[in-house]
């Protein structure tokens, strides 16, 4: 079984690679064999292998993006789908008029008050789901919802998502469901309300 390098460092998975630093020194000066009563000890040694293996690997950029990315290991198809029945659910118990939500094709929504959401329901958000959600979403600039939103259990392009939301001019928000994660930014309080139950 693979090690949860954010457990040994004690951080929160979307923690700053200067975050990682921090509590990486930290742990390293009160494991360290010469301060933990092991002055014959090698330095990596025990529980030192394990900090300097956690921070070789969550110190790097690219390791770190591949380690997080083999942690995105999906969940059977009936998990996934049990997961998408319940925040549908949600969406459904929120004050939403009409519509319905579908997995191929983005159903539009009106939250109370006016504001018209789309939304649309993905297994895991990959790059060619990414590219195909954008493509939909800036077709037709009269019809275009005030907001676009793709629920999905994983999404397994974090690193290029946010860019790509704002380099698209789509008012577009990502939620990862299984890590509770948004990328984007959601246009309104009224739109973000309505998604606060999958958080």
């Amino acid at each position: 079984m693979k090690p949860d390098y954010y457990r040994t460092l004690d951080v929160d998975r979307r923690a700053s690679t200067e975050e990682i630093r921090i509590a990486y020194r930290a742990l390293a000066r009160s494991s360290h064999p010469d301060r933990a009563g092991d002055p014959g000890g090698a330095p990596d040694h025990g529980p030192m292998t394990l900090l300097n293996e956690a921070w070789s690997i969550l110190g790097d950029p690219d390791r770190r993006r591949a380690y997080d990315q083999s942690l995105m290991v999906p969940e059977p198809a009936f998990i996934q789908d049990v997961i998408l029945d319940a925040a549908y659910g949600l969406i459904q118990r929120s004050g939403v008029k009409g519509g319905g939500v579908d997995t191929q094709t983005p159903r539009d929504f009106e939250i109370t008050g006016g504001v018209s959401v789309s939304v649309r329901l993905r297994r895991v958000l990959d790059s060619r789901e990414l590219d195909s959600w954008l493509r939909v979403a800036t077709l037709d600039a009269a019809r275009r919802p005030d907001c676009a939103v793709i629920l999905a259990c994983r999404v397994l392009v974090p690193d290029v998502l946010e860019s790509r939301l704002h380099g698209s001019g789509v008012p577009g928000v990502a939620i990862d469901l299984i890590d509770s994660r948004v990328f984007g930014r959601f246009p309104c309080a009224r739109s973000a309300a309505l998604f606060e139950g999958l958080l």
